[in-house]
């Protein structure tokens, strides 16, 4: 697409000096340009008051003046009537004259979008190096200024041609926020259960714009992650099936006044799930994630186009820039924006979702309830030529989001043989396999799991809803309109007893994987594993004792059991300690010998041992086995007396050495040999970030 670049122009005209703009001559403006725009009617200069601009950067009280010098920041903003937008202009004549304005909505102290004020700290800091050091302004700027302080017919000039594309989010009102109802599904943190984050502003981007295309009809594979901050207290593991999550897109409005319980349920389930599938790491204060992982997450969890790109505008020249932004947005494809913020040492995301021709003007959803949704202007102020410095604060953008949604085979269960097991025995399922798609065959994987929804069942994967996988076919194929059965033959049940789901998964190249519905309206079969039947005749008489529980990661601790045998005749053998998952042993703990235990019910206490316990923190399942000449080993029965979930955390961060000494009045004391002493502290206030430790 062609367009006018005001930079460009800057060498095609003659150079006059700029000056700064007073107050009268920037309210002109305001209301001559407003008065060009169609959704803006304006009668007379009373209807805009001024919003001093230092209220808004330093967040003190809204003050609405009648007549104002410019301050330091070089900008004037101007909100129109009560709530009908605002418009913001620049202080300086050698810029475009209008910065940014918004349709409705009024701006006020601490309650600005931060990524409004991303935006206006830039002109700030631009025109303030401005007024320091002046340059020459183009003709062709001063032309706009001149049409706009003397109400000329704007629509007849190229910088001000009224040709918009979107805002594309308006089409349904789209105006989602990161408190209730938003973040009804994050996790707690706090134990009374009371205190829940934000959503943060990168999901909220994210979800918008999945709401925008209302896609996918459900989530694609799995994700799990450890956050970098800590939830509350504890550090947990975040975990989501995409595939168990089918998106209600007509119970989520764009727009949450008056809503009800089930859009509550329907947009705060995919905020959960947008938030794990890009790391999103919570807390009170804010959320905060990287942008760039937006890419992976719509297309490994959300089935977009294989071509998203995040993108850094540092790499492209300012026509470039905005050329792929609209670009974009002529597709119909709202862009996720980002930059940082130098105030707050932060980064904030947002969307752009349309423009005005030719004016470097591009429109904005900050993901605040729709308040200061506006257009900006995107480009520096300062010819790249006048100075080395970079304002663009590392802007960046994912674009090219699109739904992926061809038809990739449309796979369902049509059978499963069987949904009941038996501890330590085989087990065999049969599960037939239908291609509903009408138009193209299956070529890819088909994939069995496990999963225990109410506690973690793999000791290497912690948390919820973590898979077990029991068999995997590749290169599976399936004709479209037909159905194929498939057969998983388990040597051996060694899960503990219990009600298990069944998740069986397909996958084909550019996809993470898909659950299969089982034609009802779960995602997931019911499995229900037995107690063995028989006794063997090593038992144990009760559940063994662990030292501690929790155990802490490299201390030691003791696992007491106590044995019985049950057989006709004297037992020698080995019995071990372990951790199990669904292949059986998968790390022996500790091991002892049982020598002439004598028939009849005779009894035996076994300790078993170690100097510690070197896993990832999280819930594991433990086990006492005896161990066979050939090396294979069996849980013992009664399998609820020799299994147990046993928790492994990380070791406490413990007070130093130098505890009581937080005040003066009981500084630890140090001994003067001479007339200086020193002392090195191991460990010093390490236990507490915000304990003082005095010496005296």
């Amino acid at each position: 697409m062609k367009k006018l670049s005001l930079i460009f122009l800057l060498f095609a005209f003659q150079f006059t000096h700029g000056e700064e703009i007073k107050i009268e001559k920037a309210k002109q403006v305001a209301i001559n340009y407003l008065k060009n725009q169609n959704t803006i009617q304006l009668k007379s200069a009373s209807e805009i008051t001024l919003t001093q601009v230092n209220d808004l950067f330093y967040n003190n009280a809204d003050i609405k003046l009648k007549s104002a010098v410019i301050d330091s920041s070089g900008l004037f903003i101007f909100n129109v009537n009560e709530n009908q937008g605002f418009i913001v202009i620049s202080g300086n004549d050698v810029t475009i004259p209008v910065l940014a304005y918004g349709e409705e909505g009024k701006l006020e102290a601490g309650k600005v979008p931060d990524g409004l004020m991303f935006f206006l700290d830039s002109y700030k800091e631009q025109l303030q190096y401005l007024k320091k050091y002046p340059i020459k302004a183009p003709n062709i700027i001063k032309e706009e200024w001149s049409n706009l302080l003397s109400d000329n017919d704007l629509k007849s000039s190229s910088l001000n041609e009224n040709d918009t594309i979107g805002p594309l989010l308006d089409i349904d009102s789209i105006k989602w926020d990161q408190r209730l109802p938003f973040n009804s599904a994050l996790p707690f943190l706090d134990e009374a259960r009371t205190q829940q984050p934000p959503v943060g502003c990168v999901a909220t981007a994210m979800a918008q714009i999945m709401r925008f295309h209302k896609w996918p009809e459900k989530g694609f594979g799995y994700y799990s992650y450890f956050p970098e901050q800590f939830i509350g207290d504890i550090q947990n593991e975040l975990s989501a099936i995409f595939g168990a999550s089918n998106y209600d897109w007509d119970n989520m409005p764009g727009r949450y006044v008056d809503y009800t319980q089930q859009e509550k349920v329907a947009v705060s389930q995919l905020m959960l799930d947008v938030g794990i599938s890009i790391n999103m790491n919570y807390t009170l204060n804010g959320s905060g994630t990287f942008t760039s992982k937006i890419v992976r997450a719509l297309e490994e969890n959300f089935g977009y186009s294989q071509n998203i790109e995040y993108i850094e505008r540092n790499l492209y020249s300012q026509e470039s820039w905005e050329e792929i932004l609209m670009n974009n947005l002529d597709l119909g494809l709202p862009v996720i924006y980002r930059g940082d913020d130098k105030i707050q040492k932060v980064a904030h995301a947002f969307i752009c979702d349309g423009y005005i021709r030719n004016s470097s003007l591009f429109h904005f959803n900050w993901g605040w309830s729709g308040n200061g949704n506006c257009y900006c202007y995107v480009s520096d102020l300062i010819p790249k030529n006048r100075n080395d410095r970079n304002y663009n604060r590392n802007q960046a953008a994912v674009i090219g989001i699109r739904p992926n949604n061809f038809d990739y085979g449309n796979l369902r269960i049509n059978q499963f043989s069987h949904s009941e097991f038996t501890f330590n025995e085989p087990a065999t399922i049969n599960v037939e396999i239908q291609n509903y798609s009408t138009q193209t065959d299956f070529l890819g994987t088909v994939y069995f799991a496990l999963f225990k929804p109410d506690e973690s069942a793999s000791p290497f994967n912690h948390g919820d809803k973590h898979f077990i996988d029991i068999g995997t076919f590749n290169d599976f194929e399936i004709v479209k309109g037909n159905s194929r059965l498939i057969t998983l033959n388990i040597p051996k049940v060694t899960l503990k007893p219990g009600d298990y789901k069944l998740a069986v998964f397909y996958k084909k190249d550019g996809f993470n994987g898909v659950s299969l519905d089982n034609g009802t309206s779960s995602n997931f079969a019911q499995i229900i594993i037995k107690s063995a039947s028989y006794l063997a005749d090593l038992q144990l008489t009760s559940s063994f004792s662990v030292s501690s529980n929790p155990v802490i990661i490299n201390n030691n601790f003791s696992v007491t059991a106590t044995f019985k045998n049950e057989g006709y005749y004297s037992f020698t053998g080995k019995v071990g300690l372990g951790i199990f998952d669904s292949n059986g042993l998968v790390r022996t703990i500790d091991e002892a010998l049982i020598e002439n235990l004598v028939k009849g019910y005779g009894t035996r206490n076994i300790v078993f041992e170690t100097d510690k316990i070197d896993v990832l923190p999280g819930k594991y399942l433990f086990g006492i086995y005896q161990k066979k000449e050939s090396g294979e080993t069996d849980i013992l029965a009664p399998i609820e007396y020799a299994t147990k979930y046993v928790d492994v955390i990380s070791p406490p961060v413990l007070a130093d050495v130098y505890e009581f000494n937080d005040s003066p009045d009981e500084a630890f004391n140090l001994t003067y040999p001479e007339n200086s002493t020193s002392l090195t502290v191991y460990g010093a206030t390490i236990h507490d970030f915000y304990d003082i430790d005095f010496l005296d």
